[in-house]
């Protein structure tokens, strides 16, 4: 009788201590991370920006291709805010952070912005990604870089191809402003992309970037500034966390 006695005490016990206990006691904690990348030209009067997270500063005073570390947050939704140090300027934006994701955003250069507003934004990936298949690369192309044809009123958004190794791939045909391109699976080592605007030859190549892929990883590669001029598009690449 008594063992019986001593098992209704315990479960009392433990009915009441669960009862008892809060509701941020229960619910998991949940988080994801988040990574900026600055594809802002550094000859368009924005050389340094920082990035908020609410009160949190995730991007310390960030040139042209430099990246941040990884930074934790719970899943909920964030105000992000944007600043340049160089003319003291600033944006509001916001993002979303999920359970068990790795997110990139990206600060990007805008030539025609909302009213009234500095000529940068921001664009948030998802890039919680799979492995690629053995003995392959995952690459994509992110186009960062706003390339206007002529002047004022009359400018108008140029698309972009991207091909790889003097043409015998064609990775991306016609890509627009802020697209993020689907992965495309490549064979790993040394390869050259090229970059031309949509309405050139094919013989015409603006601009290049070589690249040596390590294999069973994913790259992303995302351009800045304007292919139409030389002293501002550049191209970056990136190997992501596996």
């Amino acid at each position: 009788m008594k063992p019986f006695c001593y098992l209704l005490a315990f479960l009392a016990l433990a009915i009441t201590w669960t009862a008892c206990k809060s509701d941020t006691d229960i619910i998991p904690q949940t988080h994801g991370n988040v990574m900026v990348f600055n594809a802002v030209p550094g000859n368009v009067g924005y050389n340094l920006i920082s990035v908020f997270v609410d009160t949190t500063q995730i991007a310390n005073m960030l040139k042209t291709g430099d990246t941040s570390a990884f930074s934790t947050f719970r899943s909920q939704l964030y105000p992000v805010y944007i600043h340049a140090a160089d003319n003291d300027t600033s944006i509001q934006t916001e993002m979303t952070i999920r359970n068990n994701h790795n997110f990139s955003f990206f600060l990007v250069y805008d030539t025609l912005p909302l009213q009234g507003q500095p000529k940068y934004t921001g664009l948030l990936t998802d890039d919680t990604l799979r492995r690629p298949e053995v003995n392959t690369v995952r690459l994509r192309v992110i186009d960062l870089g706003k390339t206007l044809l002529g002047q004022g009123d009359t400018a108008s958004i140029q698309p972009i191809t991207i091909a790889m190794d003097y043409d015998t791939a064609l990775l991306y045909n016609g890509m627009s402003f802020r697209q993020v391109g689907d992965f495309r699976t490549v064979a790993p080592g040394p390869h050259k992309l090229y970059f031309r605007t949509f309405y050139d030859s094919v013989w015409v190549r603006r601009d290049s970037l070589a690249v040596n892929l390590v294999s069973d990883n994913n790259y992303t590669v995302y351009t800045s500034g304007s292919l139409m001029r030389n002293d501002q598009f550049k191209a970056f690449i990136y190997r992501h966390w596996r």
